[in-house]
C-alpha cells in the first residue's frame, strides 16, 4: 500500500491545532493536519516530516536526511515555506533563522544580510536539488507553496490559496488555530480537498 509522506513547515506540521497548540518540533504533528486528513480520506499511511518553523534550506536538509525511509510507491507532498527563512545547519543540529526570532544572530542576518534577491535566486536552487533526491527515490511528488512566491521552477498543485489557506485579517476566527497566526482545523481541511480535487485519481 503506498504511503503519504509529507514535508514542510508548521502549516504542514498542524501547529496550534488542537492536539498540538505549543507545536514544538519534538512535538508529534498534528492528526488534524492536512496530511493526515488526506491520509484518512483515502484510507492511506500517512508520516509527516514537518518542522515547526522551517526554512526551506532545512526543509531540503530534512528531505535529504530521510531519503532512505522514501519508497517508490510513497506519494510525497512537499510545502515549501516562506522564502525570507533561512537556517545554519551544523552537525545533527539547525538553527532557524526566521522574523519572529527574538535572538541578536536573527535580528543581525535581516539588518545587515538579508535580501530578496538573494531569496528568489536561492529558492528555485533548493527546489531541483529537492526533486532531484526525491525522483530518485519515488514515483510521484506533489509541490505546493504555504504563499505563492511567483518564482516557482517546476509544477505546482493548483490548490484554491483564497479557500485553503489565505489568513487575511477578513478570515474567521474559527478557521485560525489557537495562535491566531496559523491555519485552524477548517482550514486544514479545506486544503486536504484541494489537494484531492487535482490529485486524487494520482494517490489511489
Amino acid at each position: 500500500m503506498s504511503r503519504i509522506i509529507s514535508f514542510g513547515c508548521s502549516f504542514t506540521f498542524g501547529t496550534s491545532l488542537p492536539d498540538c497548540i505549543r507545536g514544538h518540533r519534538d512535538d508529534p504533528p498534528s492528526q488534524y493536519a492536512w496530511p493526515s486528513v488526506i491520509g484518512r480520506t483515502i484510507r492511506r499511511p500517512v508520516k509527516n516530516f514537518a518542522v515547526p518553523g522551517a526554512s526551506n534550506l532545512e526543509i531540503l536538509y530534512t528531505i535529504d536526511r530521510n531519503q532512505s525511509y522514501l519508497k517508490p510507491n510513497d506519494r510525497v507532498f512537499i510545502m515549501w515555506s516562506f522564502l525570507e527563512r533561512t537556517c545554519v545547519i551544523d552537525d545533527n543540529s539547525v538553527r532557524q533563522i526566521g522574523p519572529w526570532i527574538d535572538k541578536p544572530y536573527a535580528e543581525k542576518y535581516y539588518q545587515f544580510l538579508h535580501s530578496d534577491y538573494h531569496d528568489k535566486f536561492v529558492y528555485p536552487i533548493l527546489i531541483r536539488e529537492a526533486d532531484r533526491i526525491l525522483r530518485s527515490k519515488v514515483n510521484q511528488v506533489f509541490y505546493l507553496e504555504v504563499q505563492p512566491s511567483n518564482c516557482f521552477p517546476l509544477t505546482l498543485l493548483p490548490i484554491d490559496y483564497d479557500s485553503a489557506y489565505d489568513l487575511t485579517e477578513t478570515v474567521s476566527s474559527l478557521h485560525l488555530g489557537a495562535d491566531g497566526q496559523h491555519p485552524g482545523i477548517i482550514k486544514h481541511e479545506n486544503l486536504a480537498k484541494s489537494i484531492l480535487k487535482h490529485a486524487r485519481s494520482d494517490l489511489l
